[in-house]
C-alpha cells in the first residue's frame, strides 16, 4: 500500500511547490504522468480478473498469429468482439510484435496514458492539479478494463471537435472509441447539446429527473433496447442488472454538483469552459441516472474530462490556494483511499511483472491464471 501513498503524495507535493511555475508544472506533469504509465503498465495481473480475460484472448490471438493461421479466421465470436473490432485489431498489430501477455498490456498501458497525457494538456489549465482529481477519481481503473479506458481516453481527445463544430471529425472519432467498447457512443450526446449556459433551475430539475428514473430502474429498458440494436444482448445485461441503490453514485454527483453551482457565476461565455461545464453536468447526470445500475455508472467516465478540466480551470487558475481547490484536493484524497482499500488484494501488496513468481494470497489469481507457466517465467514466451 505504500507505493500507491507514495504516490499520491509526490503528485500533490508536486503541485503545491510548483503552482506559481506554469513552465516547471508542465515539466512535472510529463514525468509523473510517465511515472504513472510505467507504474500501472508494469504492475503484475493487478487490478482483478478482467486483466487475465484480457490476457488469455491476447494469448490465443498472438499464438494463432504466430502459428502461421490466416488472422481471417479467426473467431471474433469467440471473444465477444463482434462489434467491437478495433480492439481486435489492436490485439493482432500487437501479435505481431510479442507473444507475450504483459508486453501487450505494458504497450496498451502506455496508448492509454499517451491519450491522457494529450487531453490534459488540451483541456487543463494547471495538470498537475488535474492528476490529483485524475487519482481520486479514475486512476485505479486504469489497471484492469483496457477495452474502456481506451475508449475513454479517445473521447477525452474529442472536445476540440466539438468546439469547432467539426461533426465529422467528432463522429469518427466516437465510433472508433465505439468499436473498442459500445458504450462510448453515449458520448455523441455532446456534439448535439447546445453550447450555452443554462438556468440553475433547469439543470437541477433535469438532475432530479435522471435520478427518478435511476430509481425505477427504466434504465434497464433501455439497455435491453441498446443490446438490441447493436445485436449484443449478453453484454448490455452486465449494466441493466438492477441492485441496491449505489448510495456512493448519488452523494459524489450532488458533491460534484453543489461545487459547480457554487462557482456557477464565474464561469463566463468561453465557449470551451461551456463545453466543458456541460460536459460535466453531464458526468453527474450520468451517475444519477445510473445509481442503481451494477456497472453502468463506467458510462460516466466519459464525460469525466470535463469535471476535471472544469475544476482545474476554476480552482486552481493562478498563485492562490483557493479553499474550494483544498476541498477538492482533500475529496481526491478520500476517494483515492477509499478505492485502496475496499479493493484490498487487487492492487496490493503491489508487484511488477520483472519478478517470476505470485503473490501471497492473491485469489484473484488462483481463480483465474489460464497459464501457470507464467508463474515460474514471466517471459517464457
Amino acid at each position: 500500500m505504500l507505493e500507491y501513498i507514495l504516490l499520491l503524495i509526490i503528485v500533490i507535493s508536486s503541485y503545491f511547490a510548483t503552482r506559481n511555475y506554469e513552465i516547471l508544472c508542465k515539466q512535472l506533469f510529463r514525468i509523473e504522468i510517465i511515472l504513472i504509465a510505467l507504474f500501472v503498465g508494469c504492475s503484475d495481473m493487478l487490478g482483478g480478473y478482467d486483466r487475465y480475460i484480457y490476457g488469455e484472448a491476447f494469448d490465443s490471438i498472438s499464438s494463432s498469429i504466430h502459428n502461421g493461421i490466416d488472422i481471417r479466421s479467426l473467431s471474433l465470436q469467440a471473444f465477444l468482439w463482434l462489434n467491437e473490432p478495433a480492439y481486435f485489431i489492436w490485439n493482432i498489430l500487437i501479435g505481431f510484435i510479442t507473444q507475450n501477455r504483459y508486453i501487450f498490456i505494458f504497450i496498451t498501458t502506455l496508448l492509454i496514458y499517451w491519450l491522457i497525457y494529450k487531453s490534459f494538456i488540451a483541456n487543463t489549465s494547471n495538470p498537475l492539479f488535474a492528476l490529483i482529481l485524475f487519482l481520486g477519481l479514475y486512476f485505479f481503473f486504469t489497471f484492469t478494463y483496457l477495452r474502456q479506458v481506451i475508449a475513454v481516453a479517445i473521447l477525452w481527445n474529442s472536445l476540440a471537435f466539438i468546439e469547432k463544430r467539426q461533426l465529422i471529425r467528432f463522429l469518427s472519432t466516437v465510433l472508433l472509441a465505439a468499436m473498442f467498447h459500445n458504450s462510448a457512443i453515449i458520448f455523441a450526446i455532446m456534439y448535439f447539446i447546445p453550447i450555452r449556459k443554462y438556468n440553475i433551475l433547469l439543470v437541477f430539475l433535469c438532475f432530479i429527473s435522471a435520478l427518478f428514473i435511476g430509481v425505477t430502474g427504466v434504465h434497464s429498458k433501455l439497455f435491453n433496447l441498446f443490446g438490441s440494436l447493436i445485436n449484443n444482448e449478453a453484454r448490455t445485461a452486465t449494466y441493466e442488472n438492477i441492485k441496491e441503490i449505489r448510495i456512493e453514485y448519488i452523494i459524489e454527483s450532488l458533491l460534484f454538483l453543489f461545487l459547480i453551482f457554487f462557482s456557477y457565476k464565474r464561469i463566463g461565455t468561453d465557449k470551451r469552459q461551456i463545453i466543458l461545464l456541460n460536459c460535466s453536468l453531464m458526468f453527474c447526470m450520468v451517475l444519477a441516472f445510473f445509481c442503481t445500475s451494477s456497472d453502468g455508472g463506467r458510462i460516466s467516465w466519459y464525460f469525466m474530462i470535463g469535471l476535471i478540466a472544469l475544476f482545474s480551470q476554476l480552482y486552481a487558475p493562478g498563485k492562490a490556494v483557493t479553499a474550494s481547490g483544498l476541498t477538492l484536493i482533500l475529496m481526491s484524497i478520500l476517494l483515492y483511499m477509499r478505492i485502496l482499500i475496499v479493493w484490498g488484494v487487487l492492487i496490493y501488496p503491489y508487484k511488477t511483472f520483472f519478478t517470476n513468481g505470485i503473490r501471497e494470497g492473491d485469489y484473484i489469481h488462483s481463480e483465474n491464471e489460464y497459464d501457470h507457466r507464467y508463474n515460474y517465467d514471466k517471459f517464457y514466451k
